[in-house]
């Protein structure tokens, strides 16, 4: 799967015309008479696009894209404020290309449902919430971070708890949780797990399919399937299932910096943590 990935995976060159389809699972971000949006290209490349703010681009929509590659190198401290593509220091981007919404039945898209439920609990957050405090829960619920404040985004970082406004496992976890317990209340077991699992594919498909959180996703869905088929399960085993699953769809996230995190934490959490013993109350 590696070497059919990569022998056939093209190489940009600079100003080339390039035509694609992709589906947008990121929020796009209007500055001005500008919109940024963060796209898709076959092999798992992300490619930066600026366009203009009408019309506007929503999450969710099969797009056609069209029209010039422009290849940025960086070099040094002069990434420190760039998203990297891959680990070359390459980032592609794309100003005013042409780009046409696919029409499509919200049945094809898959997507409709879960467009509109963002759509209106970012409404309802901003609506009710000062700005600094909808985009962090808008942040902490969906991993979405286009919309926040400059400033903020620095006072998170600063403090070293970023994370916490970037989707992952542990969101999952209190999804699953909180839906298994809730169904229970209704349905017989089994039925209730189903249904947990039903939800945290629906949670995965509204977070934008991020790496950690399709990890995440995986592990538990093994773990409640085990829970259903009456088996053990070993977190071990559930999460090289993960690793192997989404390494087979898309080899590219061997590169992705969510990816390799969200499996070297795990891996920690796994082996690290139970190496303490007794020191543990003490560590804490």
């Amino acid at each position: 799967r590696f070497f059919f990935f990569y022998s056939n995976k093209p190489l940009y060159q600079d100003k080339q015309q390039i035509e694609f389809e992709t589906v947008l699972l990121s929020d796009s971000r209007a500055t001005g008479k500008y919109q940024s949006i963060t796209a898709s290209l076959p092999y798992g490349d992300k490619v930066f696009i600026t366009a203009p703010v009408f019309p506007q681009i929503s999450y969710g929509e099969k797009l056609n894209i069209s029209g010039p590659v422009k290849i940025s190198r960086f070099n040094g401290a002069s990434t420190l404020n760039k998203r990297l593509i891959n680990d070359k220091q390459i980032i592609l981007t794309m100003f005013f290309p042409k780009i046409t919404v696919v029409k499509s039945t919200p049945i094809k898209s898959g997507l409709a449902v879960t467009s509109f439920i963002r759509q209106r609990t970012s409404s309802l957050f901003n609506a009710t919430l000062p700005q600094s405090s909808a985009s962090l829960l808008l942040g902490i619920v969906f991993g979405i971070k286009e919309d926040m404040p400059e400033k903020l985004k620095k006072d998170l970082q600063i403090s070293g708890v970023y994370h916490v406004v970037a989707a992952s496992g542990m969101n999952v976890s209190m999804v699953g949780a909180f839906m298994s317990v809730l169904f229970a209340t209704f349905f017989k077991r089994q039925m209730a797990l189903v249904f947990t699992i039903i939800s945290l594919i629906f949670y995965a498909l509204l977070a934008g399919f991020d790496p950690p959180i399709v990890r995440a996703s995986i592990m538990g869905i093994a773990a409640f399937c085990a829970q259903i088929l009456g088996r053990q399960t070993l977190a071990l085993y559930s999460l090289f299932l993960a690793g192997y699953s989404m390494l087979f769809v898309t080899p590219g996230l061997l590169s992705d910096v969510g990816f390799q995190l969200s499996f070297t934490s795990t891996l920690g959490l796994l082996y690290i943590k139970p190496l303490f013993g007794k020191k543990e109350a003490f560590i804490k």
